[in-house]
């Protein structure tokens, strides 16, 4: 298993995958920078290497010619190009999981000049890399966190694998939380934070608990379920509610099908429960909502 990026591997993602892959039986190459090399050798990687050198291409070249590569994970700008030259050079899989754009999607120009070259920078970027890959030899793919709802990965890793893993300390949920603020008005102070730059950190802002009410849609139809537009907050309190799922119906979306039974099931359809709402716009299942000012 490599993963190369420009600092990627110290992401919530790239911290993640790199104890996924060493869970799995692999060895982990990664990149970052050097004030993060003992961080991720922490959480398994066998061989870190400075992302900012010229010649750390090279260098893992170098480290894996005795290997054989299962593949590449990229994350960052300027990491699917590496990773599509290492795996092309070295023994094994040329596969590249490609789990990044080259362009920070939510900070697009507002003009229609700047966004027009925006986007054809980024067809251009589609194109060059993947004549660059084919002409290596190797196949790249955009990879979303949802695509292991439906296929054998996702239960493997979340049914199978973390709870124990987590209760037993061979898994550790990283990166630590950087806690910037308190309350709904702290959102904007943690997303200037995160464009400043994080490493080796998750922005985190923690909500104040004001009270909490059990809902069982099970036990009530569509039209009484209160949705977030209309549920009032807990006596005594005011501000804003979320709706956190405790467990979803995994019988077809049928309502009031639930019971205790069916945590963490997925329907028939492959859909997780937790993506379906009802006609009135009400989450199916049961869910703990909690009011916070």
């Amino acid at each position: 298993m490599l993963s190369s990026s420009p600092g990627g591997r110290s992401t919530s993602v790239g911290s993640n995958a790199v104890q996924l892959a060493r869970a799995a039986g692999y060895e982990v190459l990664a990149t970052a920078s050097p004030k993060n090399f003992e961080y991720l050798k922490s959480l398994g990687a066998s061989m870190v290497f400075d992302c900012k050198q010229p010649d750390t291409v090279s260098r893992i070249i170098d480290a894996l010619q005795s290997k054989s590569c299962a593949g590449a994970l990229a994350i960052g700008a300027g990491s699917l190009e590496a990773c599509i030259d290492i795996v092309a050079a070295v023994p094994g899989r040329k596969f590249v999981s490609q789990a990044s754009r080259p362009a920070d999607m939510s900070d697009m120009p507002t003009n229609m000049v700047g966004l027009f070259k925006t986007i054809f920078g980024l067809l251009w970027w589609n194109i060059s890399t993947a004549l660059r890959a084919r002409s290596k030899g190797v196949s790249t793919k955009f990879i979303w966190g949802g695509d292991v709802v439906a296929n054998e990965v996702g239960s493997m890793t979340y049914q199978d694998f973390l709870p124990e893993a987590l209760a037993s300390g061979q898994y550790h949920a990283k990166p630590d939380p950087k806690i910037v603020g308190k309350g709904l008005e702290s959102l904007q102070g943690g997303i200037d934070t995160y464009k400043r730059g994080v490493s080796a950190a998750k922005v985190v802002v923690s909500l104040i608990c004001k009270g909490r009410t059990i809902y069982d849609h099970s036990a009530t139809n569509t039209s009484s379920f209160s949705s977030t537009k209309s549920l009032a907050p807990q006596n005594g309190h005011s501000g804003y509610v979320i709706f956190i799922p405790l467990y979803a119906c995994g019988k077809g979306h049928t309502e009031g099908s639930c019971d205790d039974s069916d945590a963490g099931v997925i329907g028939d359809d492959g859909v997780a429960c937790v993506t379906k709402m009802l006609p009135g716009n009400e989450p199916d299942g049961i869910w703990d909502v909690v009011t916070v000012d």
